[in-house]
């Protein structure tokens, strides 16, 4: 091998010195830590055999030889650390990687004692509840910034623990496609006792809620399951009182708008009064809103407000038309008034229940503008949209 090198050096020498020199520094420097790795020898003779081999050339350069060779005098410590370095890391990457070169997944953490992190990310490998629940759509990326839930998540076992609430959701209805929304919108069913659960759902069952109207509460409002029966009990009935509801129509509300428990009696008193006071519906009229859409109960107040004002003093619909189509207070005040100008430039703006070419609430709201236009303006959509653009 060192005549190799010195025939190597030999040819540069003519037109590149700087690279024979650098040849014979690697040839010493590799000599060394030969004799170095395997322990025969010492450093001194190896130089010298370096020294001798690669001088038989005649080459008159012995300067670089000799200066060469007190460099590695001076740093033979550094080679040899160098050299340990290198079996060290080539012994790890064989125990490591396999002889095709791609080796199985090693974790970098194997501690149970799981690090402060800002997201689940780190942890999902270790976890097998993480691994679950993404498998069954949970959003980690939305639960991870919720109050307090990636500390308690990341702690739950999978199989003693989570397993049990999984089976619950299941066995009262929840389809199994619709866990991952679950889960990611009531994270904190998992901080429930299993038998408060239970109980909820026994209470439900005690008020001759069918199991189709139980799953459809469980799913519409995510935190019923999570609310006391004391509290759900008084809620039901200040609402069954407040209207004077029937038993039937007390299940009916609630099936529609599971919600409307969750909001709280406070936000049903104010919207009882802005109904009243500011809109001017009786109290019948009240329960007639309250039984045909219960959602209006949790709608922004001056959203309702707003559009009333436009439906009834703008355009000229009564109490009773309202009542008919109450989802028309639902609507945006913007969407209907878009419609009205329309209809009022083509000439179909024409409200009289009484008159020809009359336009009821329900078309005027009509979800989709190429029916509205179709049944109604009786124009081609195209013809909206330029309109729109005037706006």
């Amino acid at each position: 091998m060192l005549r190799i090198f010195k025939f190597s050096a030999s040819l540069l020498n003519p037109l590149f010195p700087v690279a024979q020199r650098f040849a014979w520094v690697c040839c010493s420097a590799n000599a060394v830590t030969y004799a170095v790795s395997n322990g025969s020898g010492t450093v001194g003779s190896d130089i010298d055999a370096v020294r001798t081999t690669v001088g038989d050339g005649g080459d008159g350069d012995d300067d670089y030889l000799i200066e060469d060779a007190d460099f590695l005098d001076q740093n033979i410590d550094i080679l040899s650390e160098c050299s340990g370095l290198t079996a060290e890391r080539d012994n790890l990457r064989s125990t490591v990687q396999p002889s095709n070169g791609v080796g199985p997944f090693q974790p970098k953490y194997k501690s149970k004692v799981f690090l402060k992190s800002y997201t689940l990310a780190p942890f999902v490998n270790e976890s097998e509840l993480l691994r679950n629940l993404v498998d069954m759509g949970v959003d980690l990326s939305q639960l991870e910034v919720k109050s307090n839930v990636a500390d308690f998540l990341i702690k739950l076992d999978w199989q003693t623990q989570a397993k049990t609430y999984i089976r619950f959701l299941v066995r009262h209805g929840i389809p199994i496609n619709e866990l991952g929304s679950y889960i990611t919108r009531n994270p904190w069913i998992f901080q429930q006792d299993i038998e408060d659960l239970q109980v909820r759902i026994n209470y439900l069952e005690s008020k001759n809620f069918s199991k189709e109207a139980i799953a459809r509460i469980i799913l519409k409002a995510r935190y019923w399951l999570n609310s006391s029966v004391k509290t759900i009990d008084s809620r039901l009935g200040w609402l069954q009182k407040a209207y004077s509801l029937t038993g039937d129509e007390v299940r009916l509300v609630v099936t529609k708008q599971p919600k409307i428990i969750a909001f709280g009696i406070g936000y049903l008193q104010v919207i009882e009064f802005s109904f009243k006071e500011e809109m001017g519906f009786s109290r019948a009229q009240i329960k007639q809103l309250l039984l045909k859409d219960p959602k209006l109960f949790i709608t922004d107040k001056r959203f309702l407000v707003a559009t009333f004002d436009y439906v009834h003093n703008s355009l000229g619909f009564s109490h009773e038309e309202i009542l008919k189509w109450p989802r028309v207070l639902r609507e945006r005040k913007s969407r209907i008034q878009e419609r009205h100008e329309f209809l009022r430039k083509i000439g179909r703006a024409q409200y009289d229940p009484m008159k020809p070419n009359f336009v009821s609430l329900n078309a005027l709201m009509n979800d989709r503008d190429r029916d509205f236009c179709f049944t109604v303006a009786k124009v081609p959509v195209s013809v909206y949209n330029e309109f729109l653009k005037t706006l």
